[in-house]
């Protein structure tokens, strides 16, 4: 808890011009595409489903192959030629038909159909979006990203303060590397004893990718695995403390030249 006041005063320092983009923006523009694209194929394809079904149930009309039998008797001086036989066709056949007909040109539009879904879709994502930013803004009390953030940082800082004052730690806080850390094997502690370097202590080697990723290599053939895994862990840690000591550089660069400044306009 020590640490609390340096996060809190890590919130005094002057913001950047160009504001981070905060994460839900892209979340919210990847399930906005992904609604819009997905609901219209699924209305279409409903739809399509539907039209075959209602075909379905009504059957075309049997085909029927009649022959016109004519009988003819033999050919004798008072023989009549009979006239051919014809059967009496259905009455339903012609209905049905007619029925199927109408069914089957019901002025489907598929184009219209897919604009029509589109719009629907689209409609429906949006509402989605801004009735969820609404709420999150009804709920926070927020009014714009920056306090959004502020907010967030907020709560990070009072839900989980070790690990905001492990992301906003200052370079000072930073315990001085132990030369005597117990490793397994000898590759372990020359990795250590590498990634604990400080670029400002001018007796040591500063801290570089080539040079990690050396180190890496070597973990990986000595050690395997899990010896890599404890290196690249170690190597993270690494960069993350050159890091915070290049912008504690940059920022006692920044206060100088403040005060220069002021002390040239007096």
């Amino acid at each position: 808890m020590s640490t609390l006041p340096d996060v809190l005063g890590a919130s005094d320092e002057p913001k950047k011009s160009k504001s981070p983009l905060p994460t839900w923006v892209p979340v919210s523009l990847l399930a906005v595409t992904t609604a819009a694209l997905a609901l219209p194929l699924y209305l279409l394809k409903r739809h399509k489903a539907h039209h075959l079904c209602q075909l379905q149930k009504s059957a075309p009309p049997a085909r029927r192959n009649v022959r016109a039998q004519a009988v003819v008797s033999r050919p004798t001086p008072t023989a009549s030629v009979r006239r051919p036989i014809q059967y009496p066709q259905p009455k339903t056949s012609s209905g049905a038909s007619e029925k199927a007909q109408a069914e089957f040109d019901d002025g489907f539009n598929a184009p219209l159909m897919g604009f029509k879904a589109f719009g629907i879709a689209t409609l429906g994502v949006w509402t989605c979006a801004v009735g969820g930013v609404w709420g999150v803004k009804a709920y926070t009390g927020v009014q714009n990203i920056q306090e959004f953030g502020e907010y967030m940082r907020l709560t990070l800082l009072l839900k989980m303060p070790g690990l905001a004052a492990r992301l906003h730690r200052s370079p000072d806080a930073d315990p001085e590397p132990e030369p005597d850390l117990p490793t397994s094997t000898s590759i372990a502690a020359a990795s250590l004893g590498a990634a604990q370097t400080s670029p400002l202590n001018e007796t040591r080697t500063p801290w570089t990718w080539p040079e990690a990723e050396n180190r890496l290599r070597t973990a990986f053939d000595e050690r395997g695995f899990s010896g890599w895994a404890e290196a690249v862990l170690r190597e993270v840690e690494a960069e993350a403390r050159v890091e915070r000591l290049k912008r504690g550089l940059e920022s006692q660069q920044e206060a100088k030249h403040g005060l220069e400044s002021e002390g040239r306009t007096r």
